[in-house]
């Protein structure tokens, strides 16, 4: 029924380290799975949170750009979401607050 693959040993890879994100997996499975199971019943902020992580660091939200005044380098900074859900923001958030609480 499933097949074990052994991502290291993959030649088609490389030999590189196949790093997954929650956010991939939220972006490529999210959809399906409301559709699939429509009962049950996933209350609104849920979709909401989800749809914010899966935006996160995209265009989606915005971008900063920034261009160095000596070589006239551009960069592009995309915002983040601000979400506890997500990975990332999340993260900083719980940072935040625990050196908050041990101050």
């Amino acid at each position: 029924m499933y097949e074990l693959v052994e991502w290291h040993n993959a030649h088609f890879y490389k030999d590189k380290t196949i790093k997954f994100r929650l956010k991939d997996i939220f972006s490529d499975h999210w959809d399906n799975f409301v559709l699939d199971n429509p009962n049950l019943n996933i209350r609104p902020v849920v979709h909401k949170e989800v749809n914010r992580m899966i935006s996160c660091r995209t265009s989606e939200l915005g971008f900063s750009i920034y261009e160095c005044p000596h070589c006239g380098q551009i960069k592009f900074s995309y915002h983040t979401c601000k979400s506890r859900f997500c990975p990332s923001c999340g993260n900083k958030y719980v940072r935040k607050r625990t050196e908050a609480i041990l101050q």
